[in-house]
């Protein structure tokens, strides 16, 4: 008996053509894997001569034909934190800096090796890490990969070599896709939507069209572009200026933190760093004073469509199923 097994998301066979490799597996009965497909039998046509490859040889088999495929996300995203209005594009204070880490903030630690691609200035400049989830297309809480990204100016989410579209090692087909950031609230698609491995969908969360997860899953600017909401500082999914666990708190007490600086222990000191206290993404963290990040977190806060009665205490919260 043949058995097939498929990894986390079912093979679709659409009007694609999708190229293929051959394998052999030896006529000892051995399993052979890759990414989206496990046999336990040899099948196939049989090879009676040995197959020696890069990096193995096989002694008589059988012949097997594959696919091999992948899918290529291409996203757009904009952070309400960095956002500049006049342009219509995201700061990148951060990239100009020299803040901007090689190393992702997140837990697959992707690491840019070619520096350089941080002195790219335009449309292109990197403005900060992002971290997208790819995510079943029947179950929403279900996360099938992940991956760091680099978010440029324009929105556009790319790789570690600064220019390439995300891949992912899955079939192409239907799925959620969420956008997440250290200090601002992640977006979720509002649809399963199809992901192909040429990437010639673009999934533009910075559209008003775009549907979402949830209700007010971002912030309309005046723009009339959406952005993901700024101000998540201790990162636990909610953004909240006054009241529980809110992320004015952790402002005032990294400023007040001897390992910043601050010999005076003033309320008005501030510090550059790559920071999740930098609402606004400009470099500097600022209890007090101008153009400070609490002003910017109250400011989020009572722009929120749910918040009808003004309240510095409303809180609001991520949209994305967990």
């Amino acid at each position: 008996m043949i058995k097939i097994i498929f990894s986390a998301i079912g093979l679709i066979i659409g009007t694609s053509l999708y190229s293929q490799n051959n394998e052999v597996v030896s006529n000892g009965g051995g399993d052979i894997n890759n990414t989206t497909i496990s046999l336990d039998q040899t099948i196939g046509e049989l090879v009676v001569t040995d197959v020696t490859g890069p990096s193995t040889k096989l002694e008589q088999g059988f012949q097997n034909t594959f696919i091999k495929v992948g899918l290529v996300l291409n996203a757009k995203v904009f952070l309400q934190g960095p956002y500049n209005s006049s342009l219509s594009l995201m700061n990148d204070n951060l990239r100009s800096l020299g803040l901007v880490p090689l190393k992702s903030p997140y837990v697959d630690v992707a690491t840019i090796t070619d520096p350089t691609i941080l002195d790219v200035t335009g449309d292109d400049a990197i403005v900060d890490w992002v971290f997208v989830e790819i995510r079943d297309r029947l179950v929403a809480e279900l996360v099938v990969d992940y991956k760091s990204g680099l978010l440029q100016k324009d929105g556009d989410i790319v790789d570690i070599d600064g220019t390439s579209l995300l891949k992912f090692n899955l079939m192409p087909g239907t799925y959620f896709v969420s956008v997440n950031h250290r200090n601002h609230l992640g977006v979720m698609s509002g649809n399963a939507l199809l992901i192909t491995k040429d990437g010639d969908s673009v999934l533009d969360f910075t559209s008003n069209a775009f549907s979402t997860n949830g209700n007010f899953a971002q912030a309309e600017l005046i723009t009339g572009d959406m952005a993901m909401w700024a101000g998540d500082v201790n990162n636990n999914g909610q953004v909240r200026y006054l009241g529980p666990a809110n992320d004015t708190n952790p402002i005032k007490d990294n400023i007040l933190n001897p390992a910043f600086g601050n010999p005076t222990g003033s309320n008005f000191y501030a510090y550059v760093g790559y920071d999740n206290a930098d609402i606004n993404m400009n470099g500097q963290v600022r209890y007090l004073g101008p153009g400070n990040d609490t002003n910017f977190l109250k400011d989020v806060v009572l722009s929120h469509p749910a918040n009808t009665t003004s309240s510095n205490f409303f809180p609001f919260f991520v949209q994305i199923p967990n």
